[in-house]
Order: structure tokens, then C-alpha cells, then sequence
């Protein structure tokens, strides 16, 4: 009865294998007639594959090279940034020189007519307020303005 049951649970794993390879080697017998046609067929799917590999291959590389190209790029963009501010600040700070001495040059040459612009300065301020104040400020609009413009 024990080998009836083993043989019986045998049986029934051949006929599930079978069942489940069957589709598998009638697939591949459509495919291939022959086992010189099988290796054929893998020879063909080695140079499939191997094609694309290539192909992908040099798409990475391109990738690659492009990715190098916009880094160098960038990077020649950032020296060439650095360079130009360089240039501005030297620039910056001659201008900054030039100014001082202008100014200090401009105030020899002013002397004593620089504190004369700073009593009509003060006269015309004073009188700004005064004429801002008065009743005729409304006879004659204009004063304030213009002795505003004097301070």
C-alpha cells in the first residue's frame, strides 16, 4: 500500500512537471526544429543583447561626455566671473582714490567761496522759512521753491 501511494504521488509529480514544461518546449520547438537551429537562435540573442549593450554603452559615454562638457563650461564661466570682479573692485577702489582726491582738490580750490555757499545756504533757508510763514507766500507762490533750490 506504502509503494502504491509513492508510486501513485510519483506518477502525479511526472504528469505536473510534464504539464508544466509542455508549453515551454513547444514554444522552443516552434522556435527551433533542431538543436543547430536552438544555438542559432541563442547566437542570435548573444549579438541582440551584445548590440544593445553597445548601444547603451555609448549612450552612457555621450552622457558622460556631455555632462564633462556643461562642467567645464560652468567652471570656466565661474573664472571668468571671479576674473571680472577682480577687475571691478580694483576699479571700484581707483575710483574711490580719484574721488578723494577730486573732493580734496575741488575744496582747495573753493576756499573761502565755500564758506560764502554755506552763509547763502543758510540766508536762503532762513528765508524759505520766513516767506513759507508769511501771508504773501500765497501772493507769490513760487519764492519758497526757488530759494530751496539755493540751499
Amino acid at each position: 500500500m506504502k509503494k502504491t501511494i509513492i508510486s501513485t504521488a510519483m506518477v502525479s509529480a511526472l504528469f505536473l512537471s510534464m504539464a508544466a514544461t509542455a508549453p515551454v518546449a513547444e514554444a522552443q520547438s516552434e522556435k527551433a526544429k533542431s538543436i543547430s537551429e536552438l544555438m542559432e537562435l541563442v547566437r542570435q540573442g548573444k549579438a541582440r543583447n551584445s548590440a544593445e549593450n553597445r548601444a547603451r554603452e555609448k549612450r552612457f559615454r555621450d552622457a558622460k561626455a556631455e555632462q564633462q562638457r556643461l562642467l567645464n563650461e560652468a567652471r570656466a564661466a565661474r573664472t571668468s566671473a571671479e576674473n571680472r570682479s577682480e577687475e571691478l573692485e580694483t576699479t571700484y577702489a581707483t575710483n574711490e582714490d580719484v574721488i578723494a582726491e577730486k573732493t580734496a582738490e575741488r575744496d582747495v580750490l573753493l576756499g573761502d567761496l565755500k564758506a560764502l555757499f554755506g552763509v547763502i545756504g543758510d540766508a536762503s533757508s532762513q528765508a524759505a522759512a520766513d516767506f513759507n510763514a508769511s501771508i504773501t507766500n500765497v501772493q507769490f507762490p513760487g519764492r519758497v521753491d526757488y530759494l530751496s533750490d539755493l540751499t
